[in-house]
Order: C-alpha cells, then structure tokens, then sequence
C-alpha cells in the first residue's frame, strides 16, 4: 500500500497500520467510487454494528429480565456522551473497527463463560476474533484475552483451570495465526517492517505523554459527561430515598473491568492518544448504565403517559429529525478546517495531473504534514517531494525563497500557496 511517493519515515511502503482496516474500506472504495461520503458510510455501518453488539452483550446480561432489556437506550447516551467516541464514529478511526471484532470476542467469551461445560469452539472463535481485531490496529486488540480471568474474579468462580485454559486458547490462537504468516514470505515482509520499523520504533523514539499512568486520567476527563449523568441519578434517588434500588452489580462491574483493561495495553507505552482508547469505553458505559438502571427504570415506568403527551413529542421528535435533515443540507459542501488548503487543492485539480508528484521547498515538506499531503493524496492522487524538481512546484505565499528560474507562476485564484510549472 501506498501513502504518497516518498510514503513515511524512509519506508517504500506504508505501513503505519496493519492492513486489514484498509483492506475493508478498499472493497467500499472499489464498489461505490472514490468519494469522501463513502467513508461516512463505512463509518456510519461501524458505529451501527457497534451499537448492534453492545445491544446483543446488554440482552446477554439481562437475559432473564425481559423489562431491562428495552433500556438499552441508556447504555447508548453514556457511550455517545463521551467526546472522543462521537468524534472517533465523525472521521472513520480504525479504532471503530478494532472494536468490533473485540465486541465479537468478549460476547462469544461472555456467553460461553456464563454456560456450564468446556467448549473448545466458541474459543477459538472468539480468539479468530481477537486475531481480527489486532490485525486492525496492533497491540491494543489483544485486551479480551483478559476477560476469562476477569470474570473469574469478578464474578463467577468456576475452576480456575477452566479459566486459565480459556485464556491460553484464546491467545494461542491470533498467536498461531502470526506465526503461519509470519512464515510465508511477502506477508512476513510487511508485517515485520508494521511491527519493528514501526510499532516498537514509534514506541521508543516517539512518545507523546510523559508518564504511563497519563492513560487513566484520559479515561476520568473523558467520561466527565457520562459521569455527571450517574451523579445526577445518584443524587435525585438519594434525595427521593431510592437507596435500596442501587446494588454492586458484579456483571456491571466485570464490564468496567474489561473496558480499563482495553487501556492496559497502552499504559506500557508512553505513546497515548484519546481516539486509542475508543474500544474501552463501550464495555465502560454498558457497566455503568447497569449501576443506574434500577433508578431510571423507576422512573420511567412511574411516567403516566397520556395519549395527548405522547402525541406532543411525538411531534417534536419529527420536528427535530426535519431539522436535522435540513441543516445537513444547508451544512453540504461546507468546510469547517483547513478551508483555504482545501480552496487551493481544488484549484489544483484539473492543472496538475493525477498521480504526479509536485516539487515543494525543503522547509515545507514535513511526512506527517497530513493536510497538505492527505488533501492532495485523497482528490487527485498528487504526491510532494523536496528532493527532485518535477514539472509543478508548490510554495506557500509570502515565503522567502528563490523559485528554480526553470518555473513560471500558474495564475490561479489560490489563497494559501502558488504553483509555478516548468
């Protein structure tokens, strides 16, 4: 796969990621064309699985409750309340299909683990899941091989050789899976310059926080929203003398476990991001809205609603989605960053051929400048070098330099940079 012509850090190839998330979207790409609402559809189908799963692991816990079964709706705000959740499933992270294999994972694990007997099979699929799910975005896949033990502790007790057992299947599995492609040769080549030339490089030469327990107090800022939703419950049904309707609900509490032990893996690293923790927090916000259930099902089925009250919001609720639909059309086409670049590499488009490269000055290429280089990249295909002069060259207005006398400018209604052809 390719990124741009000189791709990232020296490598021919990219490979920031493994292959497997961009192997999806490709098919999107190949059957519905190269348009930007493509991706907005595959990044919408993540956020509905997703939404899909957590509905099939919330029936799962409450399986012997019919009535608790409907208030799915809770779990879904304390997820979506999370800033980087809403803004993970707004620009296609590969975190939002990372979590969906692992979903996958600790459903089948958790369904398995609740049943009597040693099923062989429901493990290894859910270890085939975990294999997915690494192979979408590394290391921080691999977190559900924890969830036996977890449970184990949390709350079931069975044999705690059972336990151990499930968890070395569930990992031998994704493990087997390497080393059988670890063995054939091209697919050796590309995950091995993924894993040492990348992974472990960026890991030790290129940290973003100072300490490894900066992970944990990510996790605290992001679910203040979802936090003061629980504390606002608490304290209304402590006020209304609800105290008896709140318990330690262990399986809540398992599923907490399982969303901080999705930020383990990143907490052994000091490269730590938000949008790397987007997978912990659906089993964070399942856990929670089980610890406030009790309340909020009080509450609402103490609702006496009318036939006249139900048609009102009804209404409303129409009202509101007619508006939704009519400022999306009003916001269509609009831009809200990097809105000159953008001007500028539509007015590039139909001058500079697709899938050429342009030359830039030294002082404006930076491999990780991803506006410049992935606006570029994403209409047209057009790749920028500071090393070779091609028949474009592309300087940013109002920079001190000498244009190469071989270029001549390009008259174009451009705002940010001006581009000189040879």
């Amino acid at each position: 796969p390719q990124y741009t012509t000189l791709n990232i850090a020296g490598i021919p190839s990219f490979h920031e990621q493994p292959p497997l998330v961009f192997g999806i979207v490709s098919l999107f790409f190949r059957a519905l064309g190269d348009s930007i609402y493509v991706e907005r559809l595959y990044t919408f189908i993540t956020m509905c699985i997703t939404m899909w799963l957590m509905s099939a692991l919330w029936n799962e816990l409450f399986k012997d409750s019919k009535k608790d079964k409907k208030y799915i709706w809770l779990a879904y705000i304390l997820w979506i309340a999370i800033p980087c959740v809403y803004w993970a499933y707004s620009n296609n992270m590969c975190e939002n299909t990372m979590g969906i294999f692992d979903l996958c994972a600790v459903l089948i694990s958790y369904r398995t683990m609740k049943t009597p007997g040693n099923k062989i099979l429901p493990w290894i699929l859910s270890g085939l899941f975990i294999f997915l799910a690494t192979f979408s975005k590394g290391f921080p896949g691999f977190f559900p091989i924890i969830a036996p033990v977890l449970y184990y502790f949390i709350v079931k007790k069975d044999k705690f050789s059972s336990t151990i057992l499930h968890s070395i299947i569930i990992t031998a599995v994704p493990l087997i899976i390497y080393g059988i492609l670890f063995s054939i040769p091209v697919s050796c080549e590309s995950l091995s310059i993924y894993l040492f030339k990348r992974a472990l490089h960026r890991i030790d030469a290129m940290p973003t926080v100072e300490y490894r327990v900066d992970v944990f107090y990510r996790i605290f800022c992001q679910l203040i929203p979802s936090l003061l939703i629980m504390l606002i419950v608490f304290l209304v049904a402590k006020k209304q003398k609800m105290a008896d309707k709140f318990t330690w609900n262990r399986t809540a509490l398992f599923f907490i476990a399982v969303g901080l032990s999705a930020s383990c893996p990143l907490a052994l690293t000091l490269v730590q991001k938000d949008i790397y923790l987007i997978p912990c927090f659906t089993y964070i916000a399942l856990g929670m809205a089980a610890l406030i259930l009790p309340a909020v099902a009080h509450w609402v089925e103490g609702l006496q609603m009318h036939r006249k009250v139900y048609k009102v919001l009804l209404v409303i609720n129409f009202l509101y989605f007619v508006g939704s639909l009519c400022f999306l059309g009003y916001r269509y086409g609009q831009v809200n960053r990097e809105q000159d670049t953008i001007h500028d590499v539509y007015m590039l488009r139909g001058v500079v051929p697709k899938f050429s490269t342009m030359t830039v000055p030294a002082q404006m290429y930076d491999e990780y400048n991803f506006m410049l280089h992935g606006f570029l990249m994403r209409y047209d295909n057009i790749s920028i070098s500071p090393y070779k002069q091609y028949d474009y060259y592309l300087v940013e207005k109002g920079m001190k330099l000498t244009i190469p006398p071989a270029y001549k400018l390009v008259t174009l209604p451009t705002l940010k940079y001006d581009l000189y052809k040879r």
